[in-house]
């Protein structure tokens, strides 16, 4: 079949190139505008309970995660200077379009009780700038005697103090948002600066706006630096402009389909499918090498130029396609996932590497076809000698030293195998930040002195209309926010109880003494007064956190990121407490918010993905088996291939590295991309085979000394394009570069080394 095949590719060679120029032309125009993603992408399927969980907490009191904070540590912020400077900031920012509302303590609002009317006038607490000391001296004395505010905009230690920033709906899921953030992150800048401070940034608008700037740096980066990585090494092996200049064309046109597919299907770019066009680099490279170097190598044998193009798209394109194969397979497996980003990453990634390979064996042998190359060119890039040598060295290795290979590889299994066993399945929120990155240490900051920030909501439903604001009700879900208080894992609660011990204080004149829920005696007037108040704080404190009918009340609290290991456990813990207050039969209570979403989704990914990783094994076992039409070629092939994959899994296990989201999804890449070396190694081995009649020792020598050649240069490259990735900022690209080339640096030795010598010893038998 691959005879008819190669003769047809060369047939049709310029009919064939020219559609691929069109068709990539069209693939060009369907991406030129494909945008970065602003949206959070949950990662829980939408008929997860938690997820229809969430969406009703949306609805009924809106979005949990639109507030970005800043933060002063600071003895002198009630310095004049500083504080007037801060207010002054907080007012320009305030004129932001896109900003909401922007409250710290100098602008925050105070309720008044106007005798008179019988009502709360809401007056803010500064409204301009003040001109003393002794006049910041008395704002100072008047916030800190509003207990409310303790844990919101200031801390105990009455040092630390927060800005928050409400970002307005509509702007949080595009990209106007990382421009508001900007003409923000703008103004606080001159802050720092003209008092020499540092201020803390945090919440999920500035997480996201970080994301989605870095992603489109390092994708750039990235797909620079994996481009100039290929064109180096190409060079350097085959010393040859022509060469590069296909390898190019190859590298551009595969970028190109993956915009492409993005743009076809309506997609945006994520930090996931951000990794394809580098990841398409390092993938072509090695379809280049391989076809190449056997076009050199056979034009060395004989000179015959048709024939060693006809030699070579035979041979080399039955191995590429079934190499691409099990790398498409390795991505591809994460489409059938329920999560959209990995169902993008695998889509756009496999219909990639697909057409990548269709597209390697039209361009390659036709513009093969169109250059001319000197004897001396083609001769002199046979191979590096030094790799030469190192080869042959390699292949007396093997003979010698069969057993002491074999034993070793025994020991490493076993040795993986047990520290496997202490690999710990865990995720945190904090897991895509770099422990370097100030974002990383910004957000340990706030956990530290704020009890957390993920936002965690407590929905409590009464079952009936106005029972929430119910004495009995009140004192009780008090008693709840006494549960957060003592538990070190969350930070203070704000609900109803706290908006109406607000208004207590505000009716005995904001007498820090009387911040206390209404008694029976003052119950009907302190109600009175609310009442008849038009709009504002007071009211909406109590608004803002139930719904209208008062059936329904939000407890709104930040925890730590305690891991999706963990999540459960202290839910299921607060539930018990929770239940004891707030019997299951007068009252329902859920607990959502963003952070259970997150790391739910976090473990639900998990399993998902390990059931992937083993369903690419499987399809990647069948394929072998297909090729070789053999079990015991099976058994053989998967060694090489287990062997770097259980030593990868040990050193996360040594590392602390845990398994998440980010590193179960190494394992079923770096399977695909390992398996290409046996498959291209077992191909070879069996011509050799038929070559020198049976001799199993001559043909994986021979094997060694040609197709090891190839293996080197494809794992030099690999082991570059992927160590690449170490330099994001991103935790989970960082692994992902790291350990995937690791497992590259084994599964080389493995296939030139071990591999030979069970070949060897299973052929004895």
């Amino acid at each position: 079949m691959w005879r008819y095949i190669a003769n047809f590719i060369l047939r049709f060679k310029f009919p064939l190139l020219f559609s691929v120029l069109v068709l990539t032309a069209l693939m060009a125009f369907m991406g030129r505008n494909v945008e970065i993603d602003y949206q959070f992408v949950p990662i829980i399927p939408k008929e997860d309970p938690r997820y229809i969980e969430n969406a009703d907490f949306k609805k009924r009191f809106g979005e949990d995660a639109n507030i970005m904070i800043v933060a002063l540590e600071s003895t002198s912020f009630f310095n004049q200077a500083v504080f007037t400077s801060w207010y002054e900031m907080g007012n320009r920012i305030k004129d932001v379009d896109g900003v909401e509302t922007v409250i710290s303590p100098a602008h925050t609002s105070i309720l008044v009780k106007d005798t008179l009317n019988k009502r709360f006038e809401i007056k803010p607490i500064l409204t301009e700038i003040p001109h003393s000391q002794s006049e910041v001296d008395s704002l100072q004395k008047l916030i800190f005697d509003l207990p409310f505010y303790e844990g919101l905009l200031y801390t105990e230690s009455k040092e630390l103090f927060l800005m928050g920033i409400t970002i307005e709906q509509k702007l949080l899921n595009n990209k106007g948002r990382d421009a508001l953030i900007q003409k923000i992150l703008a103004e606080t800048r001159k802050f720092e600066t003209e008092h020499q401070l540092t201020l803390r940034y945090s919440g999920l608008p500035y997480m996201r706006n970080f994301t989605t700037t870095v992603v489109q740096s390092e994708m750039k980066i990235f797909l620079i630096f994996s481009v100039l990585i290929a064109v180096l090494i190409i060079w350097l092996l085959f010393r040859s402009f022509k060469i590069v200049l296909i390898s190019l064309f190859l590298m551009g046109s595969g970028i190109v389909w993956v915009l492409g597919w993005i743009g076809l299907f309506g997609m945006k770019i994520n930090i996931l499918t951000a990794l394809i066009p580098p990841l398409i680099v390092v993938i072509s490279v090695p379809n280049c090498v391989y076809m190449v170097n056997r076009y050199f190598w056979e034009l060395g044998e004989h000179g015959d130029k048709d024939r060693a193009l006809r030699s070579t798209t035979r041979r080399i394109g039955q191995v590429i396609f079934y190499a691409n194969l099990t790398t498409a397979i390795g991505f591809s497996v994460f489409a059938f996932i329920k999560s959209q980003m990995l169902q993008e990453f695998g889509l756009v990634a496999g219909l990639s590497i697909a057409v990548l390979f269709i597209m390697t064996m039209i361009i390659i042998p036709t513009f093969l076809s169109m250059i001319t190359l000197s004897k001396k060119r083609y001769t002199e890039n046979k191979g590096n000698e030094l790799a030469r040598k190192f080869l042959d060295r390699l292949s007396n290795w093997v003979y010698t030293h069969r057993k002491t290979i074999r034993w070793s590889g025994f020991v490493i299994f076993l040795t993986s195998i047990g520290l496997v066993l202490q690999l710990e399945e865990k995720s945190y929120i904090l897991d895509v930040l770099s422990e370097d990155s100030q974002e990383y240490k910004d957000y340990k900051f706030f956990e530290k002195e704020l009890g957390g920030i993920l936002p965690l909501e407590i929905v409590v439903d009464a079952k009936k209309k106005n029972a929430i604001t119910k004495p009995m009700t009140l004192k009780k879900m008090e008693r709840v926010g006494a549960i957060f208080k003592e538990d070190s894992i969350f930070s203070k609660p704000l609900s109803v109880v706290d908006g109406f011990k607000l208004v207590t204080q505000a009716f005995y004149n904001n007498n820090p003494k009387y911040y206390r829920l209404p008694s029976n005696l003052d119950k009907n007037f302190v109600l009175s007064y609310l009442a008849k108040t038009k709009g504002g704080e007071g009211r909406n404190l109590i608004e803002s956190v139930t719904d209208s009918t008062r059936q329904y009340a939000r407890i709104s609290v930040q925890m730590l990121d305690v891991g999706s290991h963990k999540m459960q456990s202290v839910l299921d813990t607060l539930q018990n407490k929770v239940e004891k207050i707030l019997s299951p039969e007068k009252y329902n209570v859920s607990y959502t918010g963003t952070s259970v979403v997150a790391l739910a989704g976090f473990d639900y990914l998990i399993k998902g993905l390990i059931n992937s990783v083993l369903i690419a094994f499987l399809l990647i076992s069948l394929v072998i088996a297909f090729l070789f039409r053999s079990t015991k070629m099976l058994m053989i092939a998967l060694i090489p291939n287990i062997i770097p994959l259980l030593f990868t899994a040990a050193m996360m296990a040594l590392l602390g590295i845990s398994l998440n989201p980010s590193t179960v999804l190494i394992f079923s890449i770096a399977f695909g991309i390992s398996v290409d070396f046996t498959i291209h190694f077992l191909a070879k081995y069996r011509l050799e085979l038929s070559y020198f009649d049976g001799d199993v020792v001559q043909a994986v020598s021979a094997s060694i000394k040609e197709t090891g050649l190839s293996m080197l240069y494809t794992a030099f490259i690999l082991f570059f394009g992927f160590v690449i990735f170490t330099a994001s900022e991103f935790k989970g690209t960082f692994y992902l570069g790291l350990l995937t080339s690791m497992t590259i640096v084994i599964a080389i030795f493995a296939n030139l080394v071990l591999l030979p010598t069970i070949l060897i010893y299973f052929r004895k038998k």
